[in-house]
């Protein structure tokens, strides 16, 4: 049976801040991998840092680690959501080339875990699948399910030590893949990833960032909202009478995506208010565009460095690797504005987007994705 001809509806064009959330989170994980997997590498407990090392550390972990790797995953959420909309308006199939795209990346970061034991390309890959059955929800739907998920995280990290032995008993650990889930599992990670998928998800129904600018009302309004989270949370941990169950657990997961949101909030807000800080705003655009390829090469730098670790590390091992992170990531600033003068995309996103390309759909899964439909309230 024929398929009818339906003029197509305009495709989204690319967003430009969220190029730039993107480029800001990965200075934010080099810098989060700066201070955690470098101690791991140098077998260096934190309690041996001196010096400089001491404040540093302290300050990567109240203000870095583990905020920028939530915006990451609330972009993925985004970038479903844009990629869904945009096949329904194409009237293309999209279940199973999301699928296809979603294996394409999990062989990515089975390659990528070659280098670090700690990828979460496979994770992102794996989990991303559980966005098909909810993306018909209604907006507050999605909105009660990424709390009720995010809570389950917290509660789940709470017990973490008893869910690890619970798995351990199906020999889970034995596998890679799967040792590498049963530790998502028993931290709660991977109720904190999903939540953020799906909080990305009904950010793209709400058309929170739009192509024409972003929503500036609900932007300062998540900024006031984080700010007061981040102080009442404050005053909260100095409170012995609230250090129940696993409100200390709650506590540090609330301050992290509190503190997640702030940063995207201030930024969009000062992206919008200071449009003519073009350096500061094309660095960041530049090296989100190549946002697999920048992620993946960091962790090549990482692993090279650690190479030759010796004779790098000998006093204020910290301090000496930020520098070098920094100057790392002005390098890949430089290196994705001369390849993105030559090329539309990154190399990494290149090969991502051809291997995807080999997936050609069957008349009937065209027909299966005429019957889809998006709940935009």
């Amino acid at each position: 049976m024929a398929i009818p001809v339906v003029k197509e509806a305009p495709i989204r064009s690319r967003i430009i801040i969220l190029d730039i959330l993107r480029g800001f989170a990965l200075y934010g994980i080099i810098l989060a991998h700066a201070g955690s997997v470098y101690l791991y590498e140098l077998g260096i407990k934190s309690s041996h840092l001196n010096g400089i090392d001491v404040d540093l550390k302290k300050i990567i972990e109240i203000l870095i680690e583990r905020k920028f790797y939530l915006i990451f995953s609330f972009l993925f959420g985004l970038s479903f959501f844009i990629q869904l909309e945009n096949t329904y308006h194409r009237q293309q199939s999209f279940v199973f080339k999301y699928l296809w795209r979603l294996f394409i990346l999990f062989l990515i970061g089975l390659i990528h875990s070659l280098l670090y034991p700690f990828d979460i390309l496979r994770v992102y890959a794996l989990t991303g699948i559980l966005l098909l059955p909810i993306k018909n929800l209604t907006s507050n739907k999605l909105l009660s399910l990424a709390i009720v998920l995010f809570i389950s995280g917290c509660l789940f990290l709470h017990f973490n030590g008893h869910i690890k032995e619970s798995l351990s008993t199906f020999k889970f650990q034995k596998i890679d893949v799967s040792a590498t889930f049963s530790q998502q599992i028993a931290s709660g990670h991977l109720f904190t990833i999903l939540s953020l998928f799906i909080l990305g998800l009904w950010a793209g129904k709400k058309e929170i960032f739009r192509t024409n600018g972003v929503n500036l009302f609900f932007f300062k309004s998540i900024f006031l909202i984080s700010l007061i989270s981040l102080i009442l949370l404050k005053a909260g941990s100095q409170l012995q009478n609230f250090h129940f169950l696993s409100f200390h657990f709650l506590n540090m997961s609330l301050t992290n995506i509190s503190l997640s949101c702030l940063y995207v909030s201030t930024t969009t807000l000062f992206y919008s208010n200071f449009p003519k800080l073009k350096l500061l705003w094309k660095s960041l655009e530049v090296i989100g565009k190549m946002g697999l390829t920048n992620y993946v090469m960091q962790t090549i730098f990482f692993f090279t460095l650690f190479k030759f670790k010796h004779a790098f590390f000998a006093h204020d091992k910290l301090a000496l690797l930020i520098v070098l992170s920094n100057l790392f990531y002005l390098s890949q600033i430089l290196f994705s504005i001369y390849w993105l003068k030559r090329f539309k995309i990154g190399p990494l996103e290149w090969v991502w987007r051809i291997s995807t390309n080999l997936y050609k759909p069957t008349s009937s899964s065209i027909k299966g994705s005429q019957l889809e439909r998006i709940t935009i309230k």
